[in-house]
């Protein structure tokens, strides 16, 4: 420990006293000395799309662990978790887990929405290729061209399979 010395200036009926305070300092936290000790997540820039590649490729296991400053999971695997703190010895933050389902949750929500835009972009490509070939261009403008306001027979089709995929 290091030790300092503090000299205060007292003024007490007009006398000035020095009082001498001794106290120490606490050397910093060797990280290898320290069981709880987790290293912080890697740090990001602050740039505009800087958090994508981290929501992407970032596990469930270190999002646990990183959220909330949760125990390490070395060899533990999502499903043996506990679901209270009664499961764990020690203190187990359970913000981890509830910001974890919530990021899982907002994943599941990002592929579905992926894959039905992947869909759309199909019909559009299709809405535009009929549109084009089988409307005359004084019956269609910009918007119609984007719907399926002018397609007829067998056209409608893939938007009929596209809906009921989609409605699944």
């Amino acid at each position: 420990m290091h030790r300092k010395w503090v000299g205060l200036l007292l003024t007490r009926n007009n006398h000035i006293d020095l009082l001498q305070i001794k106290y120490q300092l606490p050397e910093p936290a060797d990280p290898l000395s320290d069981p709880d000790y987790e290293p912080p997540p890697p740090a990001i820039s602050n740039g505009f799309f800087a958090w994508f590649s981290p929501v992407i490729h970032l596990k469930e296991e270190q999002m646990i662990a990183n959220i909330g400053g949760s125990p390490s999971l070395d060899g533990c695997s999502l499903s043996s978790l506990p679901t209270s703190r009664n499961g764990l010895t020690g203190s187990y933050p359970l913000s981890g887990l509830d910001a974890t389902t919530f990021l899982r949750f907002l994943r599941l929500l990002r592929h579905a929405f992926s894959v039905i835009s992947l869909f759309g972009i199909g019909l559009l490509v299709i809405n535009i290729v009929y549109n084009l070939r089988y409307v005359s261009s004084h019956d269609r403008n910009t918007l119609s061209l984007l719907t399926i306001q002018n397609v007829r027979g067998s056209w409608m089709w893939p938007a009929l399979g596209v809906s009921y995929l989609i409605s699944e």
